[in-house]
């Protein structure tokens, strides 16, 4: 009996079982990734351990798929995608080589896995994730994770400042409280690789809030610049915990209203990574912000957002009309209120290759 099949976008034919690879993929890789950020052991202080657990048996399955769809597929992808793949390719090769000429191949066998796993996870996700509902899948399962972190950090710097390490209760249940004093670590057990995540998804944050706010630029550095302040002021101690509650609340609130919930967790976790009290997360996000900064001065010196940021101005507080040369005219740059999710509409990446049917 033949296997049942049908045709996709490019009239190739796929079995039943395409679909199903494809969308465990496209679903596990986001999951796996919230997972591995925010899960945690409740009766160990090894919280790492439990991550990297999560993430060899969920790498290794996710992968196992992967070449499963490979095989049912019949081919890799066309040459166009090889300028991108081949620098993980590489990567991938070097690690081997690496392991296979140590001196202690027993005690490097886990970080081996987990560098090819690394390698794997970021050639499916350039392979598989081919719309834009893919990436805003994982984006969003990302500052899910983001938030419950964030959230949790919030109550563990609750825990240290109003109720001492040497107290048996506090807000904060779990066994590792107070583990690194004053300084929170959230779900990582350990306040550096918190302060590491928080440096990598603030910027996510900044252009999401940029996208659904394109013309409050302005009101976008007050919410970073007040952020900054609020967090010094609330961590520089002294404040009566209704003082501190009324102060955080009321701040927090304001965010919301707003910029929504982006302005809520970009202020979380900017107070997260203040508390850490880590200077390479520090150093970090103070490199991230600067850079944001640079890039929506470039833009606006480009006319990508002055334009909307002037008509914004001119509703509001005037009926003065504005013009410009450029209104019948084709902009040749994106601007930044486009949805950076959609990635071009994806033409970059079925140009070089990763269309959906390959």
């Amino acid at each position: 009996m033949k296997a049942l099949a049908f045709y996709n976008q490019n009239n190739s034919k796929e079995t039943l079982a395409a679909p199903l690879l494809r969308h465990s993929l496209v679903w596990g890789i986001p999951l796996l990734y919230f997972l591995v950020a925010a899960s945690f052991y409740l009766r160990t202080y090894d919280s790492a351990q439990i991550k990297i657990t999560l993430w060899q048996m969920g790498g290794t399955f996710l992968a196992a798929l992967w070449y499963l769809r490979l095989w049912e597929k019949g081919h890799f992808p066309g040459r166009k995608s090889w300028s991108l793949l081949l620098p993980l390719i590489l990567c991938g090769v070097s690690g081997v080589v690496s392991f296979l000429h140590c001196p202690y191949p027993g005690p490097s066998l886990d970080d081996f896995i987990r560098r090819l796993l690394y390698v794997h996870m970021a050639l499916i996700v350039l392979i598989e994730f081919n719309t834009p509902q893919h990436f805003q899948r994982i984006i969003q399962w990302i500052l899910a994770a983001a938030f419950v972190s964030s959230t949790y950090g919030v109550l563990q710097y609750l825990d240290t400042r109003f109720f001492p390490s040497p107290q048996e209760m506090g807000m904060d249940p779990f066994i590792w409280r107070g583990a690194f004093g004053s300084r929170i670590f959230s779900t990582f057990g350990n306040p550096n690789f918190f302060g590491n995540f928080l440096v990598i998804v603030s910027p996510i944050v900044l252009a999401l809030l940029l996208r659904r706010h394109p013309t409050r630029i302005l009101g976008i550095f007050g919410l970073i610049i007040a952020s900054i302040a609020a967090s010094l002021w609330f961590l520089k101690g002294g404040l009566p915990a209704w003082l501190f509650g009324m102060a955080f609340l009321g701040f927090a609130c304001c965010a919301i209203f707003f910029f929504s919930s982006l302005g809520l967790l970009f202020f979380l976790i900017t107070f997260c990574t203040v508390a850490t009290y880590s200077k390479g997360a520090w150093l970090g996000y103070a490199a991230g912000v600067s850079f944001f900064t640079l890039l929506v001065i470039r833009s606006i010196r480009c006319g990508e957002l002055g334009s909307g940021v002037l008509r914004s101005f001119t509703r509001r507080f005037g009926d003065l009309r504005f013009s410009t040369s450029r209104r019948n005219t084709t902009p040749r740059r994106t601007t930044l209120k486009t949805n950076t999710l959609r990635c071009g509409s994806m033409r970059g990446l079925s140009d070089l290759g990763f269309s959906s049917g390959w």
